[in-house]
């Protein structure tokens, strides 16, 4: 009987030995792993299903040597069991004892006094570059008692308990919400939390938690920033991601319920119309591009902002919160096509005003005043334009201009390019005594034989 003892002993030995030497194989990175369990009144039925599958499937079967371990139990109150590394065997043992004292006998569920009571431990024993999941086992909501900050007389989470959240969000834990019973709220504080989430509506039993969670360790994570497109006149732009996944089996689903975003031109908004699935195969790294809707009424300009993603399942990646910028060009840098056309146009108007300039310089014409014997022959200055005619007849025996040609008119004068041109019309009557050469007559002095009185006149046209 005693060697049977004996041999029973060390096969169970081995075999512990085996199972914890196969996980240290699969798993070399070492892991912070938070549970928060809820050990209100209304979890007495569901407690010791519970415990069992914390110790077997999270405990024994998840956790490896230098894993570090936070245990929190709560209800209107929170306790702190264990925040220790998992060393060896015996400590393993000794956090199953602790798990194995718990006892479902507290009033109310204060949920964010759990987590302010983990965010202190954590900031004992924060460990740099290691991933940390968190799993918060619960069967109801938040109802923290009168003398909590977190007190709501509805119940809902108040902005206390969503401040609080958003450290774990923003520095990549996975968040998993394990609800368990048919008052569980576990989708309402996933959505607060940013994380995945999973409900058990009968009695659970241990086999069926583990099966609810047997990809605990699975991960999908954001690599690199988010890059958030130039907003379009309209609004629209793409968030940009690239998510890597790991120690997942199989391709996993995401479903994107919601995209909050908080910045200063545009508040607390949120910015996905309609919710956003896509697939992430494993050991893969994928690239998303999210269509996303902002206000139109942006200002132009560069923004920082934060996004939070909220996600619809028991699949997420993290982190949930991030830090975006993005810009908003205005009018002409969301119509760049204009400024080519507008340079065009602006050339075009140049040229017609240079044209209308050297058409106008062409089109001067002259102005001058006419002097008979050096006398004024004509009342004030006389202007033509290019091409423009005005003719001269005798009143008497004085000599006049007039506009338009009639049978009187005795010489024609004409604008030109090269100055005033005379054109005799009446020989008999306008008799040019000195040569004139061709040209213009501006400013020079010529006799017009005087028929009438004898002698001649003196005219002269001359630049006013």
């Amino acid at each position: 009987m005693k060697k049977n003892q004996i041999f029973h002993f060390f096969c169970g030995f081995f075999l512990v030995v085996c199972l914890f030497s196969l996980s240290s194989d699969e798993r070399t990175e070492n892991i912070d792993v938070f549970i928060v369990l809820d050990k209100s009144l209304s979890m007495v039925e569901e407690i010791e299903a519970v415990k069992s599958y914390v110790t077997s499937s999270l405990i024994q079967d998840v956790l490896i040597p230098g894993d570090f371990l936070v245990l929190i139990a709560f209800y209107g109150q929170a306790e702190t069991l264990i925040v220790q590394e998992m060393t060896d065997k015996g400590v393993q043992s000794a956090f199953a004892e602790s798990v194995s004292q718990i006892t479902a006998d507290g009033r109310y569920t204060d949920i964010g006094n759990a987590l302010d009571v983990l965010q202190t431990a954590v900031s004992k024993y924060k460990h740099k570059n290691r991933r940390e999941y968190l799993l918060l086992i619960t069967d109801g909501k938040q109802e923290a008692p009168p003398g909590s900050k977190y007190y709501s007389e509805d119940g809902s989470f108040n902005h206390a308990f969503l401040e609080n959240t958003r450290t774990i969000q923003k520095e990549g834990w996975k968040i998993h919400i394990l609800g368990v019973g048919t008052a569980s709220a576990a989708r309402e504080i996933a959505e607060e939390l940013s994380g995945g989430y999973t409900e058990i509506t009968e009695k659970p039993t241990e086999e069926v938690l583990k099966e609810t969670t047997n990809e605990f360790l699975g991960r999908l994570e954001v690599k690199g920033s988010p890059a958030l497109a130039d907003l379009a006149a309209d609004g629209t732009s793409t968030l940009s991601l690239a998510v890597e996944s790991s120690m997942f089996s199989e391709t996993k689903s995401i479903i994107i319920k919601r995209i909050n975003l908080s910045s200063r031109p545009t508040g607390n908004i949120s910015i996905l119309e309609r919710p956003f699935t896509a697939s992430v195969p494993a050991e893969e790294t994928i690239g998303f591009e999210i269509p996303v809707q902002f206000p139109r009424d942006v200002p132009k300009g560069t923004y920082e902002g934060t996004i939070t993603v909220v996600f619809d399942g028991d699949t997420v990646f993290v982190p949930a919160v991030m830090d975006v910028s993005f810009s908003v060009k205005g009018f002409f840098g969301n119509n760049i096509w204009l400024i080519p056309v507008i340079s065009l146009a602006v050339l075009v108007l140049i040229a017609l005003v240079i044209l209308l300039v050297f058409r106008g310089s062409r089109n001067r014409g002259i102005t001058f005043r006419f002097h008979v014997d050096s006398k004024p022959a004509h009342q004030g200055p006389v202007k033509l334009k290019d091409g423009e005619s005005i003719f001269i007849k005798r009143n008497k025996n004085e000599y006049e201009l007039e506009s338009e040609k009639s049978a009187e008119s005795l010489a024609q004068l004409t604008s030109e390019k090269k100055g005033l041109t005379l054109k005799v019309l009446s020989k008999e009557k306008f008799k040019v005594i000195d040569e004139l050469a061709e040209g213009s007559i501006l400013g020079k002095k010529f006799r017009v034989k005087n028929d009438i009185g004898g002698g001649y006149k003196t005219f002269l046209f001359r630049i006013a």
